[in-house]
């Protein structure tokens, strides 16, 4: 799950409260685990890059949410990001052609471009918004990935690099998606 720290309502009026599960991770040796990280701050790609430790693959960029109006469980499988290649980062090459475009891709024009596609051509309404617009207004906002802005990321690594995520001050909240125990014959990438 991923924290929007704007979020119009005050922790204590929310169904969920803020987590900071990073840090529970520390009892599991010999583990990897996979945690959704929500910034205090939206920051761009290349802050990102520099604050976080080299010890975690960044595996997925979240865009975050123009609107303040959704609670984090409207949000859960509704949240609109860019998927990292397998070094954890983005690329910024120049689209062929005007049409070019791919969720899946590291590519931030193509993505830019997805949204566009979706947002004139799919709509999603979630508790009143349409996270398609919502998303458009994002990437309208911030063009290219030197000015792109992300609320969070998911990253993956060992348990132990893991869980000092929540003592560093951009960190708004941590919550762990899955964790599996590291086995002789598959080696973790980080």
């Amino acid at each position: 799950m991923f924290f929007n720290p704007n979020h119009k309502q005050t922790e204590t009026e929310q169904e969920v409260k803020t987590t900071h599960e990073a840090r529970t991770s520390s009892g599991l040796k010999n583990h990897v685990a996979e945690v959704a990280i929500s910034f205090k701050e939206p920051m761009t790609y290349a802050e990102i890059q520099a604050k976080l430790p080299d010890n975690l693959l960044i595996n997925w960029y979240w865009l975050g949410m123009a609107s303040d109006q959704l609670s984090v469980t409207d949000t859960i499988g509704k949240v609109i990001g860019i998927n990292a290649d397998e070094a954890g980062k983005l690329e910024d090459e120049s689209l062929e052609t005007s049409s070019s475009s791919s969720w899946s891709s590291a590519n931030y024009p193509s993505f830019v471009t997805a949204v566009k596609t979706a947002a004139e051509k799919r709509g999603y309404n979630v508790a009143g918004i349409d996270i398609y617009k919502d998303a458009l207004k994002q990437v309208e906002k911030y063009p290219t990935l030197k000015t792109a802005k992300f609320v969070g990321i998911i990253v993956s690594g060992r348990t132990e690099n893991l869980a000092t995520l929540d003592d560093e001050p951009y960190i708004f909240a941590t919550n762990v998606g899955l964790q599996a125990e590291i086995l002789p014959y598959i080696e973790p990438t980080k």
